[in-house]
């Protein structure tokens, strides 16, 4: 990674968000990341979560670096989110719910800091009504024709 770079892993926190529970849908959330500009690839994250479950809930969160971009992933009954802060400006907040996981759609969205420089984040899901979702390849960097942007 190039000086001044974001480190964008994430590590799961929250464990255990699918044991135990009969209810909810089970979901897997990809996430690709990348520095702008030139889509320097950073990061790549498969989170297995179940939306809908009274306990589900937890979060994650990774990022900094000298950019000051800090990244959360929350999961909060039937949605995920994804917030990214530059100190304590939130500065991008996303919400993913069952119906955005039963889409198959791509969401892509650039986020960029008060020095010009910045992330390019893409996510996805795969939906496992009555089994288990799978995550993508790491080789799968998400793109997509249709991806959604703002």
């Amino acid at each position: 990674m190039r000086p001044g770079g974001l480190t964008a892993g994430i590590g799961l926190v929250a464990a255990g968000l699918l044991a135990g529970c009969d209810s909810g849908t089970n979901v897997a959330f990809n996430q690709r990341t990348f520095l702008m500009p030139g889509m320097t690839p950073a990061g790549s994250n498969c989170m297995m979560v179940r939306l809908g479950d009274d306990g589900g809930s937890g979060s994650s969160s990774g990022g900094g670096g000298t950019q000051g971009l800090s990244m959360i992933i929350r999961v909060s009954k039937d949605q995920l989110f994804v917030e990214v802060s530059e100190g304590r400006t939130l500065l991008v907040r996303r919400g993913y719910d069952e119906a955005f996981f039963q889409s198959q759609r791509v969401d892509e969205f650039k986020v960029t800091a008060t020095t010009g420089s910045g992330m390019l984040l893409r996510h996805w899901g795969s939906y496992g009504p009555s089994g288990q979702p799978e995550c993508a390849s790491p080789a799968d960097d998400g793109s997509r024709p249709g991806a959604q942007q703002p």
